[in-house]
């Protein structure tokens, strides 16, 4: 293809869009269209608010330091002490390695993560919902949210495994041959070699799988190759250091620190809080603090508190209202004679992967005890926003007032808060306005 034929395709390209976007505005009532306004304000706003002042400060925060220095010793030979799958730090060192062994360069990788996820969500909420605006809500639920800005901001591991996650969701939606399916394997394993909570992501896509009916039933069988891949991750990391690397040595380490992760629920931390806190927001943790004269830099885990209330109600009331609606033939027809098969299918998606990433932290925490954190909760609120998109998309068509009204609310919210999500320079008092409940304070 010669250079003029790209530069027309191009050109053909923006125009096309152009052209579709305004069919779209001219088809819009004025109250969509402020809607419209409004959502293009929260993905704009939430795009600027993670890559702002991402490298300040220089120092370490939170939880980066065990992460950044393996990912320094993964750059120069030397074995991971961290107890976390190995894929996420080789990604910081790969920040590391175009920025230098500074601020910048071991949250350069999370926050391309981080601007993934925003799209990764509307691509889902369009394709699951089959409704372009519900994947632009989704799109700007996600972006305007502080959980997810501010691990967007922090050389932390979650934010890169929920994107990896939702890819491999995304891709067993779309699949439509076995080559699919293997895709989605492949992006699972990663996500599970940056954190082994990411290999619960087999459920939806499985689900997902089923539902679409798009590749035949026994091709669902390649997501058993999502171990396959973790295991060949680790033995790449593992020879990377020059320690032995073949199958057996590679499952004794993997082995030896499932042992180590079982034994950490003996030990206390001031910022662990239970699973059953994190849909009430209970303990959102301060992700980054640091000083700026008198005054102070917060990025808080906290999310949008319209959103989070809803999300935690709507999962409150589907599974009820399923099964209600399940054992009752009238209710069943009037549900689907109002929100229709799709929308149904693609909620009750959503809902599967919010109650299958928060699970297994149920499950365990007879052996965890205590020691789980909010953060692990990331990847079910990420399901539960783009849930919260399609109802919204949906009910915009019948009562667009409504809708606009609630994302009126939700960007207020957000601008309230942005200061403490994005670490604008203010005093204690006016930081603690916003955290007004004493658990959410530093």
């Amino acid at each position: 293809m010669t250079s003029l034929s790209v530069a027309d395709w191009l050109k053909d390209t923006i125009d096309t869009i152009k052209k579709d976007a305004r069919t779209a505005w001219d088809a819009q009532s004025t109250v969509e269209r402020i809607t419209t306004v409004l959502l293009a304000v929260m993905i704009i706003g939430g795009l600027l608010l993670r890559i702002q002042g991402v490298a300040g400060p220089t120092s370490y925060t939170f939880d980066e330091e065990p992460f950044v220095r393996n990912a320094h010793n993964y750059a120069v030979g030397l074995p991971d002490t961290n107890d976390h799958p190995p894929l996420g730090k080789i990604f910081i060192g790969l920040g590391m390695a175009l920025f230098g062994f500074n601020s910048l360069g071991w949250r350069f990788i999370p926050l391309c993560f981080g601007l993934q996820t925003v799209v990764l969500a509307y691509w889902i909420g369009r394709t699951v919902f089959a409704d372009r605006r519900a994947g632009w809500m989704a799109a700007a639920f996600i972006a305007a949210d502080g959980f997810f800005i501010s691990y967007s901001r922090s050389g932390l591991l979650d934010g890169m495994m929920v994107c990896l996650a939702l890819w491999g969701v995304l891709v067993a939606v779309v699949s439509q041959s076995w080559r699919g399916v293997l895709a989605s394997a492949v992006l699972i394993g990663l996500s599970t070699s940056i954190k082994w909570s990411g290999i619960v992501a087999v459920i939806p896509a499985g689900t997902a799988l089923l539902m679409y009916r798009r590749v035949p039933l026994h091709a669902i069988l390649w997501l058993g190759l999502a171990p396959v891949v973790h295991l060949l991750v680790w033995m790449g990391a593992l020879w990377m250091t020059g320690q032995k690397s073949d199958p057996v040595s590679t499952w004794n380490v993997i082995v030896g620190l499932y042992k180590h992760h079982l034994d950490l629920g003996h030990y206390k931390n001031e910022l662990s809080s239970s699973w059953w806190g994190w849909p009430i927001l209970r303990k959102p943790v301060v992700v980054k603090l640091s000083d700026a004269g008198l005054l102070h830099r917060y990025s808080s885990s906290m999310g949008n508190l319209l959103f989070w209330c809803t999300v935690t109600l709507s999962m409150l009331a589907l599974p009820i209202s399923a099964l209600v609606i399940a054992l009752r033939t009238r209710l069943k027809r009037y549900w689907f004679t109002y929100f229709g098969p799709q929308v149904t299918k693609a909620a009750l998606l959503m809902t599967l992967g919010w109650f299958t990433f928060i699970a297994p932290w149920i499950a365990t925490s007879s052996t965890r005890g205590k020691y789980t954190f909010s953060h692990y909760y990331l990847p079910c609120y990420a399901f539960g926003l783009i849930m919260l998109a399609g109802f919204g998309s949906y009910i915009e068509r019948k009562r667009p007032r409504w809708i606009v009204e609630f994302i009126g609310v939700a960007l207020v919210v957000s601008i309230y808060y942005a200061p403490v999500w994005g670490e604008f320079a203010m005093s204690s008092a006016a930081a603690n306005h916003r955290f007004f409940v004493p658990a959410w304070r530093p």
